[in-house]
């Protein structure tokens, strides 16, 4: 009976701790679902460009935010820097259809969308991976106004309000260039 004591003494311990152990468990079942299959590690990635409204093809060691030459965006919390943001770009439709310059507008025509986009939060060390370091990355809707840590609960449900199902009913698949 020692163990039952325990868990009615530190009920709320407990519960923390299974809050805890459930949200690691739904965001490495998302990271897993989510994760690229098949890309390699240098291959180029989307990114938008916040001032212009347009993807971006960038090199993958592209770090964001990184100035485009489109001036500096003003990032809510953060001041401002460059423009240029990690894309999250999903298509329902033919992805060799997407192109760099696209707008928001343009993907919808083409049966894609920008679910969200992503910058560090800090400043990362030279050939360091944003998507490696979870613990650094801040996510938002693609107007950049809104940034919340991508573990966070907002971050967790922009995550997965990402992969509202294609009107077939199947699930978008990621893209790259």
């Amino acid at each position: 009976m020692a163990l039952r004591d325990f868990l009615d003494q530190n009920s709320k311990l407990v519960s923390g701790v299974m809050i805890v152990v459930c949200g690691i468990g739904v965001t490495l079942t998302f990271m897993y679902l989510t994760r690229d299959r098949g890309i390699g590690i240098g291959d180029p990635k989307w990114m938008y460009d916040l001032n212009t409204g347009q993807l971006v093809v960038a090199d993958a060691g592209t770090l964001a935010p990184s100035d485009t030459g489109s001036g500096p965006f003003d990032y809510p919390g953060f001041g401002q820097s460059g423009a240029l943001v990690d894309a999250f770009v999903l298509s329902c439709g033919d992805p060799t259809d997407i192109e760099d310059g696209m707008t928001i507008e343009a993907l919808e025509a083409v049966g894609g969308r920008l679910a969200f986009v992503i910058r560090a939060k800090g400043n990362l060390n030279e050939g360091e991976d944003l998507l490696a370091s979870p613990g650094k990355q801040m996510i938002s809707a693609p107007d950049g106004m809104e940034w919340h840590s991508r573990m966070s609960e907002a971050g967790i449900k922009l995550n997965g309000d990402a992969y509202v199902p294609c009107d077939n009913g199947e699930p978008p698949i990621r893209t790259r260039p």
